[in-house]
């Protein structure tokens, strides 16, 4: 499969299916939590209820924290120009190497496209470090490992 600005097109098309459904798992988890919640009923046991209370408030909590997350994300992936072609790696990249195909966006993980598996990282993770600067055919390592790039988009 080429390593092209089409692919990159629908990497960033893919990278925003998987995050509107996070999206919507997490409002739905929400609202899910918040009828529990206020079907919660202060009982005899009121540190019983007081404890519950503060247990679904802590996963609220963590659900806005998703949410929160889920649209920096979002917000990364529509600051990509599909368009704008670079030969050396840098934010908004796309790029492939004797290990596999790498999108430098945000990280999202492992997405596919087609058949190919690409991983949405971060300019600040390891890997993306790594790669970032080098050009097509130049070497970086990670984990110990020796990386060729081959393409750059």
């Amino acid at each position: 499969m080429n390593i092209d600005s089409s692919l990159k097109a629908q990497a960033i098309e893919e990278a925003k299916k998987t995050l509107a459904k996070t999206e919507l798992d997490t409002q739905k988890d929400l609202a899910l939590l918040l009828e529990d919640s206020s079907n919660e009923t202060k009982s005899s046991a009121g540190d019983k209820y007081e404890t519950g209370r503060a247990m679904i408030d802590l996963e609220k909590d963590k659900l806005y924290a998703r949410l929160a997350q889920n649209t920096k994300l979002k917000r990364a992936f529509a600051e990509i120009q599909v368009s704008k072609i670079s030969d050396t790696v840098e934010h908004g990249s796309l790029f492939s190497t004797n290990q596999g195909v790498y999108f430098i966006s945000a990280s999202l993980g492992q997405i596919n496209v087609n058949g190919l598996d690409i991983f949405c990282i971060s300019a600040l993770s390891p890997i993306g470090k790594a790669a970032m600067g080098k050009k097509e055919n130049e070497e970086f390592s990670f984990l110990n490992k020796k990386q060729t790039i081959k393409t750059v988009c």
